[in-house]
């Protein structure tokens, strides 16, 4: 039995994270999604969990912003491996983008999402 792909959307908005479902489970055929509502939930879940192999968080996101999140994990030396997708809002200064990308962002994407540049980003 192939293993599944884990993936863990960390967002507070139900129909973005079921448009990303959607569209991670079209592109891999063999992946598992999981969702957390806020930072702290998502940490908890990638510290107690198959940890997923791509996370794409808001930067927005309640309790923990996406940033801490990012931050958290990639300095966590068990999951610093971990693909982090970071979704930031166009009002993102440069200085924030750099920001995430020095913190360990494997990708930036602005809202409103393009699947466009979605999907190549979830197929590598």
């Amino acid at each position: 039995m192939k293993r599944k792909i884990p993936f863990l959307i960390a967002r507070d908005d139900k129909n973005v994270i079921l448009t990303l479902k959607k569209l991670i489970e079209n592109i891999e055929r063999d992946s598992v999604v999981y969702f957390a509502e806020d930072g702290i939930y998502a940490y908890d879940f990638l510290k107690k969990n198959n940890r997923p192999t791509t996370v794409i968080a808001d930067a927005r996101l309640p309790e923990m912003d996406g940033r801490r999140l990012l931050s958290k994990v990639k300095s966590d030396e068990d999951l610093a491996d971990t693909f982090f997708i970071l979704t930031i809002p166009r009002s993102f200064s440069k200085e924030d983008q750099i920001k995430a990308i020095k913190a360990g962002a494997d990708a930036l994407l602005f809202e409103p999402l393009s699947l466009e540049l979605a999907v190549p980003l979830l197929r590598s």
